[in-house]
């Protein structure tokens, strides 16, 4: 049960997540057309952080739809026992 309260607040932090990954991205190109002078370590952890973003989002939204799946499977056996 733990598990499922961990998703599905992560899925409802998503879209914030989403809006603060947009900010920084538009940070990131306002930096760039002033020129303005980024850290090799800020720029490599920009450079990452599109992809860890989306393989985030594709992990949780990929783990909530399992367990909502087989949350699904195991109402649907206990119905079908339950009529036996």
């Amino acid at each position: 049960m733990e598990h499922l309260s961990f998703l599905g607040k992560m899925s409802s932090e998503l879209p914030a997540l989403e809006r603060e990954f947009e900010i920084v991205n538009k940070l990131f190109t306002i930096a760039r057309s002033y020129n303005v002078q980024v850290t090799d370590e800020e720029l490599a952890l920009y450079q990452t952080l599109g992809p860890d973003f989306i393989t985030l989002k594709v992990h949780v939204v990929g783990w909530l739809c399992m367990c909502l799946t087989q949350q699904g499977m195991l109402k649907s056996r206990l119905k079908l026992l339950l009529c036996i």
